[in-house]
């Protein structure tokens, strides 16, 4: 009996330093890859190191700053083309309004969820900054309803 407990002991220190060493070799690679300004690449690599290690903070920081990134640039260019409508009418503010609804939850879903877990594992001024505009913007286009407003 001694000897299982031991030897699963054993196995399981093997595994995660295995996990570890892998999740190192990963991050590394995903490192290489922005340098290189192949971020697309990186988003997959940093979403294969959450598989097998849910605490990599490095991972949830990334892809919650590039889901919100790639959100606000979405946004932007959706508030860009819309500026460009002289009097629009009443479908056209429907469809703009759907549009930003889907680029929330396209993008800032996503980075909302990765940058809470990790606010979860440490605290972060420039991440609950950031959470704190995916809020307003939630309030924006109607998903949760306005806060911070006395009723009078």
């Amino acid at each position: 009996m001694r000897k299982v407990l031991v030897l699963s002991v054993f196995v399981s220190f093997c595994f995660s330093v295995v996990y570890a060493q892998n999740t190192d070799s990963l991050l590394l690679q995903a490192k290489n890859l922005i340098q290189q300004d192949r971020s697309v690449e990186a988003v997959s690599i940093y979403e294969k190191i959450l598989l097998s290690d849910q605490g990599n903070y490095e991972s949830y920081t990334f892809l919650g700053n590039y889901y919100f990134l790639s959100g606000q640039k979405a946004i932007a260019k959706a508030d860009a083309d819309y500026q460009l409508i002289q009097s629009p009418n009443r479908m056209q503010v429907a469809h703009h309004h759907d549009e930003l609804k889907a680029i929330y939850f396209t993008y800032l879903e996503k980075a909302d969820r990765y940058l809470l877990r990790a606010l979860i594992i440490k605290k972060n001024d420039h991440l609950e900054h950031l959470v704190s505009i995916i809020q307003a913007y939630k309030e924006r286009i109607g998903i949760v309803p306005v806060t911070g407003k006395k009723k009078q």
